[in-house]
């Protein structure tokens, strides 16, 4: 989804528990830096966290002088997160929080660099939902079991059909397991 029916969805989503007075995140993966898409999230009354691409630029200011930096420019530490607070991302100036939670020296560990109109203190762990949820079912549509990938399907309409079969079946499998 892209631009306006991106906000659509979101505003559908946000729509259906927000009176209910849940509070809502909307988790992302390499998130793209189209902040118009952020903005309507945010104006919504949403909260947002998501990882983010080295190569975008956000401003910072150092002794009253703004500049842009990279995210790549934001050295992880072994002993806490870093939290900078009300930046301004790409070029836009979209305002939020940047988070780049403790960086473990293992060769494996990626460095996650969030973005979270939420409370900074909290990006990690609520970004860490992500890994309890809906991994598996990514990696069930994936590679484990569903191979939707692997799918030779060339019409929108079919991959549409396969697509709602397989999110039955997910459904119709957790509440079994959950049984």
């Amino acid at each position: 989804l892209v631009g306006s029916e991106m906000c659509k969805e979101t505003a559908f989503c946000s729509n259906l528990f927000l009176d209910k007075g849940y509070h809502i995140l909307f988790l992302a993966d390499r998130w793209f830096p189209h902040t118009d898409i952020l903005s309507h999230i945010h104006s919504s009354g949403v909260s947002i966290v998501f990882v983010l691409n080295l190569s975008l630029l956000f401003l910072l200011q150092q002794k009253g002088l703004p500049y842009f930096q990279t995210f790549r420019d934001i050295n992880p530490v072994a002993q806490h997160s870093k939290i900078l607070s009300n930046v301004f991302f790409t070029r836009k100036l979209f305002k939020t929080n940047i988070v780049v939670p403790t960086y473990s020296n293992h060769p494996n560990t990626d460095v996650w660099y969030l973005i979270t109109n939420d409370d900074p203190h909290l990006a990690t762990k609520s970004y860490s939902y992500r890994f309890g949820s809906i991994e598996c079912i990514f990696k069930s549509q994936k590679s484990n079991g569903f191979r939707l990938e692997s799918t030779n399907t060339q019409k929108i309409e079919h991959f549409i059909s396969l697509f709602t079969v397989m999110c039955i079946a997910l459904v119709w499998l957790t509440i079994l397991s959950v049984d």
